[in-house]
């Protein structure tokens, strides 16, 4: 009998594995009677039936989880998961990508700024918020880049900062004092 537990067990281990998403929801919507959320945990009620093919019971599995709100998104973190990277920003991390290559491509051109952002499809205020942006504070960069940044860093903030040339007044106004 457990060997044929442990055979529908590799069945559903081996659908879950392929790939093929209909597949996969098709053994998870047969494997799971019920999921609940909670704020420190959660329930998943297990058919093991499904498993066995004999038994008409459940097992309840639980385990603790961590929310992080950013902003109007609220994340669950697994135990086990790295939070830094479950708190990476990838808009943040985009824009600060994106001022980087494009103050390369400045300091590569010839030409006003206004024939330069033309070339580079920006206006030229958007060119200049673009290069301010590319002289982040290393650090400042580094904790966007491992999500260490606070929670109120957002894209649109960075991109509304009138920020110093100065890197203490930086993290200052970005919080990050």
């Amino acid at each position: 009998e457990i060997e044929a537990y442990l055979q529908n067990a590799r069945s559903s281990v081996n659908a879950l594995g392929e790939g093929i998403a209909a597949n996969q929801r098709a053994v998870l919507q047969d494997i799971i009677e019920r999921i609940d959320l909670h704020d420190e945990r959660v329930d998943i009620a297990l058919r093991l039936a499904s498993l066995t093919g004999r038994v008409e019971s459940t097992h309840q599995v639980s385990f603790p989880v961590q929310r992080l709100r950013r902003g109007q998104v609220v994340k669950l973190i697994l135990p086990g998961t790295d939070i830094v990277t479950a708190n990476r920003d990838s808009r943040l991390i985009g824009l600060v990508t994106e001022a980087r290559a494009v103050r390369k491509e400045v300091l590569e051109q010839t030409g006003s700024l206004v024939q330069i952002a033309a070339r580079l499809g920006k206006c030229r205020g958007g060119l200049a918020d673009m290069m301010r942006i590319s002289y982040l504070a290393p650090d400042i960069v580094t904790a966007i880049m491992e999500g260490r940044q606070p929670a109120t860093l957002k894209r649109k903030t960075l991109m509304a900062t009138s920020l110093s040339s100065d890197w203490s007044e930086q993290r200052r106004q970005l919080g990050f004092n």
